[in-house]
Formats: C-alpha cells, sequence, structure tokens
C-alpha cells in the first residue's frame, strides 16, 4: 500500500501560528485582569493615615515664691523672734497732756482697773527685731516698727521706746518694754503702752499651762514700774524691788513690793533721786496652774488688787497691780522676777 507523502507546513503557515498564539496571550491577561464577570475591578480602597499626635504641650514653669524670711532678733524673756509673749495689764483712763508729740503728765479719770475678760488678757506679738504688735483682751492693738522706734525719754528703756505719730501733737501711741537696762532679767518683762485717753502697764513672759515648782520654798526676784498720781502730780515708780517667796507644800505665794518714787515722771526720771513710797503686799494661793487676783495692802491704808502669773514653767513669774489711798491718790504699775536659783 503506497505510504502518503509527509507535508511539511510552509514559513507562512508558521507565520500565523506565531501570530494567534500572541492573540491567546493578550487576551488571556484582559480576562485575568477582570472579575469573574468580566468587568474591571474596583479600585484598591484607600486606607487613611492617621494624622501625627501633636507634641505633649510641656507644664507651665512655676518659680517657687521666695522663702519667708527668717524673722531675727534677741530673746526677750525667753521668747525668740515670731514668738508671742503673754501676761496682765493694768490701765486707767486719763486726760493727758503733751509736748513736742510725747506724752509728759496725765490725770487720772478713775482708778486703775486690772484686765480680765480674756485668758491671757494682754499678749505681745514678737514679729522681727524691733517689731511688735500688742493685743488687749483678744481684741487687737497697736503695731509698732522699725521706723517707729525713737529715742527714748529715759534710759530705763534705752532702745526700746516707740512712738506712732497720730495725725495731731496730742495723739501719739507710745510703747516701752523694758529690756534690761538696769536689772537683767531672764524670764520676764515689763512695760508701758499708751495711747490718747488711756495709760497702761504691763508684765509678760513665755506662758506655760503648768509650774515646774511641786515641792519646797522658792525665791523670786525681780523689779517693778508704775506711777504714783498723788495731789496732781505723776511720780515714776521705776526701780522698785519686787520679790516672792513659793511655799509649794503650803500652797501659798507671798509677793512683796517695796515701791520708790522719782519725779519726771515721762522724763528722764533715773536722774532723780528715788525715795521710798512704802511697802505692798499680797499672798496668793498656789495651784501650779495660775494665780489669778488678789487683793493688795499697801502703806497708809492703801488697798488693791494685784493679778499674777507664772513664765517658763515657773522659772519667771509677772505681776499687775493697782492701789488706791483714803485721800484719792493712786498708785498702778506692773513687775517681772525671775526665780532665783
Amino acid at each position: 500500500m503506497p505510504v502518503p507523502a509527509r507535508i511539511i507546513p510552509t514559513a507562512p503557515a508558521r507565520q500565523e501560528n506565531s501570530l494567534l498564539a500572541a492573540a491567546n496571550l493578550v487576551l488571556g491577561l484582559l480576562i485575568a485582569g477582570c472579575g469573574s464577570d468580566g468587568r474591571a475591578p474596583a479600585a484598591p480602597t484607600q486606607v487613611a493615615t492617621p494624622p501625627t499626635p501633636a507634641p505633649p504641650v510641656p507644664p507651665p514653669v512655676v518659680t517657687p515664691p521666695d522663702p519667708a524670711p527668717v524673722p531675727t532678733g534677741p530673746l526677750i524673756a525667753e521668747v525668740a523672734p515670731g514668738g508671742r509673749l503673754e501676761g496682765a495689764h493694768v490701765c486707767a483712763g486719763t486726760r493727758d497732756t503733751f509736748a513736742e508729740g510725747r506724752l509728759v503728765g496725765i490725770e487720772m479719770l478713775g482708778p486703775a482697773i486690772l484686765a480680765e475678760l480674756a485668758s491671757p488678757a494682754f499678749a505681745i506679738d514678737y514679729v522681727n527685731d524691733n517689731s511688735f504688735g500688742t493685743d488687749f483682751n483678744g481684741f487687737g492693738g497697736s503695731s509698732y516698727a522699725p521706723g517707729d522706734r525713737r529715742t527714748a525719754p529715759s534710759r530705763a528703756y534705752a532702745g526700746s521706746y516707740f512712738a506712732v505719730y497720730g495725725v495731731g501733737a496730742d495723739q501719739t501711741d507710745e510703747f516701752e518694754l523694758y529690756r534690761n537696762s538696769e536689772r537683767r532679767l531672764r524670764f520676764a518683762t515689763f512695760g508701758r503702752t499708751s495711747n490718747p485717753g488711756t495709760l497702761c502697764f504691763f508684765s509678760a513672759g513665755a506662758v506655760s499651762d503648768t509650774s515646774i515648782l511641786a515641792d519646797g520654798s522658792y525665791a523670786f526676784a525681780g523689779m517693778a514700774d508704775g506711777l504714783l498720781v498723788a495731789s496732781g502730780v505723776n511720780r515714776r515708780l521705776f526701780g522698785s524691788t519686787a520679790k516672792a517667796v513659793l511655799d509649794a507644800n503650803g500652797k501659798t505665794l507671798l509677793v512683796t513690793i517695796d515701791l520708790v518714787a522719782r519725779d519726771q515722771a515721762f522724763g528722764e526720771f533715773l536722774d532723780r533721786p528715788a525715795t521710798s513710797v512704802g511697802q505692798v503686799s499680797a499672798r496668793f494661793p498656789y495651784s501650779r496652774s495660775a494665780l489669778g487676783t488678789v487683793p493688795l495692802s499697801g502703806p497708809d491704808g492703801a488697798t488693791g488688787s494685784i493679778r499674777g502669773g507664772f513664765y517658763k514653767g515657773s522659772l519667771g513669774a509677772g505681776f499687775v497691780f493697782a492701789l488706791e489711798y483714803p485721800n484719792g491718790d493712786r498708785i498702778f504699775g506692773a513687775a517681772g522676777l525671775d526665780l532665783e536659783y
């Protein structure tokens, strides 16, 4: 049987086959780029880029305030600047005489009164060196700054006399605080304060609630200041000797003040001779916590009252007193004492 001749494709046929293969490839690529339904794919969803967070706001810079200045100054009755002295006061209503802005004389309008309206009845806020504030019966008082310190009328209060001048020549507010110019007192002090129509003497110290003296006998010694107003004449009692004897077992405290008086009561009275006025005395019941007010007897039938208290656990003591004579003459003042040991 004859064998059919082998047919060899010609060059054009091979070219047609190549073109057909290329067309099929392009069609496949187009179909692959469409969905299953032949539609063009949706554009890709854009994912939002989160915003870059703002940098945190730094906290405001707070400049700390300057520290409060530390009060400075010497101890007064063992109280440091920034502390408070407490005690008692005795006051009289007055008709005043002024000269060159200073008090030079008084006329008492009635008996002196020992204030007992509050506890403490009197206090001094020791703000800073040569800066003080007074408080009477919890109602406040006057303030005295370094600029109010003046030359003292008497060296008895050298360096510690203050005067606040008012609108008139007779409106001066004065303050004298004893600072050991004569006899040294460590645990107590005393002084005078006055404003138009009123003059007071005070005692003060570092008050503690309870006395440390529980058994035995103890002696105190110090000095007093005050006024004797007799027949219209003012005489100063500064330098009077004050003593006290405590019988802790017998629970009594005996106080005596040997009064001396000097002329020129609101001037340099230390240059005037001291004359004896006599002795005043009183006896307190002793309870270790307070002394209170008791009757006071004086010379020539003078009678009155005295109020006292202990300072610094009874290392010091202070008293204010007032007396009246049968003829109407009057005495009032204050004393500060230290325990003798």
